[in-house]
């Protein structure tokens, strides 16, 4: 081969490989943006779940207090009812 066939096949090496860079630079940018883009998302999602999960436990908070108001007065409910009836007894 003749130092212009080497120079030429050898740029030639170059440009194919700058080539699969380039393109593969792009296809890593292109990769990273959608990968942004679903961790975005999934951020967006995350927050959603948790505010939902807050507003939850919140109604089971104010729930739970209820339920423990009721059974309070059942349980004086209940004791009133015992006194009048051994009241009723005597």
């Amino acid at each position: 081969m003749t130092r212009r066939t080497t120079l030429s096949a050898l740029l030639i090496v170059c440009a194919v490989t700058i080539q699969g860079i380039s393109a593969t630079s792009a296809y890593d940018e292109v990769n990273d943006g959608n990968l942004e883009r679903s961790r975005d998302a999934l951020l967006s999602q995350r927050d959603h779940l948790q505010q939902e999960a807050a507003a939850i436990t919140r109604q089971i908070d104010s729930l739970e207090r209820r339920l423990q108001a009721i059974n309070d007065s059942l349980r004086d409910n209940d004791a009133a009812l015992r006194d009048v009836e051994r009241a009723m007894r005597r």
